[in-house]
This record gives structure tokens, sequence and C-alpha cells, in this order.
């Protein structure tokens, strides 16, 4: 189990890299299956752009 839980935080990581949530926000709001639209995740950098 603790090697899937570093799989999954290794993946938050890198999805959060670059970004204006950190890794350690991201897994938190993973928990509670959080959902984003477009705009925030933009306001986020968690895109790029949206089209």
């Amino acid at each position: 189990m603790k090697a899937a839980e570093r799989v999954e935080k290794d993946g938050f990581a890198e999805f959060a890299a670059g970004s204006n949530i950190s890794c350690d926000e991201l897994c938190e709001r993973a928990k509670s299956n959080f959902y984003l639209t477009a705009q925030e995740a933009l306001e986020m950098r968690l895109i790029e752009a949206i089209i």
C-alpha cells in the first residue's frame, strides 16, 4: 500500500509542478473528490489554456 501511495503522490507532484497549488494541497483536495471549472484550473496554472 505504501508503494501505491508513493506513486500517487509522485503523480500529484508532477501535476502540481509549475502551478499555483502545492502537491500537498492537491493531494488533500483529491481525497474529497473535488472538481474545478476550466477557468479555475487555468487560474491555478494547472492547465495552459482553454480552447
